[in-house]
């Protein structure tokens, strides 16, 4: 995913953007920050301000977070 940050952020933040739930909503941004190869950590964070956490079922943030270790080690992204 060639998007610019700018660009991904119009996206997930849109109230138009039409998704089943918001679970795709945070995969989404999931795979666009495990495309780019050298993200900062004030960037993933920004991507994943965009998503409403408190929309995504518990079960499913337990899943990321044991699947995405990256995302949240101080040696990952």
């Amino acid at each position: 995913m060639t998007l610019p940050l700018s660009f991904i952020e119009i996206i997930l933040s849109s109230n138009d953007l039409n998704v089943r739930c918001e679970s795709q909503v945070l995969m989404t941004a999931i795979k666009w920050i495990n495309h780019q190869p050298s993200i900062s950590v004030k960037d993933v964070a920004d991507v994943f301000e965009h998503v409403r956490f408190p929309l995504v079922p518990h079960q499913m943030l337990l899943e990321v977070e044991a699947n995405e270790q990256t995302l949240f080690s101080d040696t990952g992204k």
